[in-house]
């Protein structure tokens, strides 16, 4: 019996003609379909009122003693190393660089001091380069120092500091270091675009943390109400966490209102350290290229039976046509959802249930394919799929 090809359950994914002709190629292949185990994604344009991981519950005190002469990253052992999802260490992060002789900030210590009561769980926002990344790395490791079961959670899907672009990463924050990472994938670099699969993958990394405390690291993109309310999507997720606003003036008073006098989200406020660098959009972009090339230097050539892996993602976007365009972003992930390679389509045979593409030696033992949003070149360069309109 052959095993059923997943589909995400959005509603626009069988909306459309092109979507019902990809859908019917694949039935003709032998495949079957059923929906997805994971938690349907909640779209950033609704703010759900009662999801939470029940994982995550609140405890009195960390027994967390911050230590305010400490260099920034103390906590996360000598170096700081932007990691891959399958364990490895990569090049050296810039930011880390940058920040390596920065003394904690006395509001820091004041904030953990807060953060050592109510909700285990922490949700930093804050706009592009106003520090909130360094903040997390250090709360999470001033925790780990304190002996306690610390978990990262970077969500910031253009900028990841943990993972690769296009994914949310996963960590263990233990005095000697990282351990445990992982990565689940997008498909796109820009929360706007996909906010139900960024929501997808959030949920993923929050319960693989399980009962551990929680820092979450959110995306820099916080202008307008579709950004309010894929963070405050993420929070209900939580069910319950300190929300911390990282500003350089009054850019989040739209996020103040949304949390103010919330019992289960305690707000706090912080100033952007003046010290932190701002990077240009052409540089985030050459930093996610150089991590897209990194990561698939030593691609192979993989074919993936169709008919034997979980598939997702084959709506409107992605298979307008009988063949997917070449260049499409892949995510080849095992059972449990964790990424092991990203991949790029080489080739799709739908009615012979056959895909090829260049992905990492791990990728070709995935059990399930994820098509992503964006089309990559060899290069590293991106940019997103668009579907052309079909004639009336």
């Amino acid at each position: 019996m052959k095993a059923p090809v997943s589909l995400a359950s959005t509603a626009r994914c069988m909306s459309t003609r092109a979507s019902r002709t990809c859908w019917e190629s694949l039935r003709r292949s032998g495949c079957s379909f059923h929906t997805m185990t994971r938690p349907t994604p909640i779209p950033a344009s609704m703010t759900p009122a009662n999801l939470s991981l029940a994982t995550i519950a609140p405890t009195s005190s960390s027994g967390f003693s911050p230590s305010r002469t400490r260099p920034v990253g103390a906590g996360l052992g000598c170096d700081l190393h932007r990691i891959s999802e399958d364990g490895g260490r990569g090049a050296p992060n810039p930011a880390d660089e940058m920040i390596a002789d920065l003394r904690v900030p006395e509001a820091w210590t004041r904030l953990a001091d807060a953060l050592s009561r109510g909700p285990r769980a922490v949700l930093v926002v804050g706009g592009a380069d106003t520090g909130k990344s360094t903040l997390c790395r250090w709360l999470a490791g001033e925790w780990a120092q304190a002996g306690r079961d610390a978990r990262l959670v970077d969500a910031d899907v253009g900028q990841s500091q943990l993972g690769l672009p296009a994914t949310v990463g996963c960590a263990r924050v233990e005095s000697a270091g990282l351990r445990d990472r992982c990565a689940f994938f997008v498909g796109d670099v820009s929360p706007r675009r996909v906010p139900a699969e960024v929501l997808g993958a959030f949920t993923e990394a929050a319960r693989d943390a399980g009962l551990a405390r929680l820092v979450v690291d959110s995306t820099g993109w916080v202008a307008g109400s579709e950004a309010v309310a894929l963070k405050q999507a993420k929070a209900q997720l939580l069910g319950e966490a300190h929300v911390v606003l990282v500003e350089r003036e009054d850019e989040l008073r739209a996020f103040r209102r949304a949390w103010r006098g919330l019992e289960r989200f305690p707000l706090h406020v912080l100033r952007a350290a003046a010290e932190v660098r701002r990077r240009s959009p052409e540089e985030r972009r050459q930093r996610r290229e150089a991590a897209f090339r990194a990561h698939l230097k030593d691609a192979i050539e993989c074919e993936i039976d169709l008919r034997r892996v979980a598939v997702s993602g084959a709506g409107e976007l992605h298979l307008p046509r009988p063949s997917a365009p070449t260049g499409l972003l892949l995510g080849l992930s095992d059972e449990r959802g964790r990424l092991l390679s990203l991949g790029v389509l080489r080739e799709l045979d739908a009615a012979a249930g056959r895909l090829l593409c260049r992905c990492r030696a791990e990728g070709a033992r995935a059990a399930e394919v994820r098509l992503g949003h964006l089309l990559l070149d060899p290069e590293g360069a991106h940019r997103p799929l668009t579907v052309p309109e079909e004639a009336p």
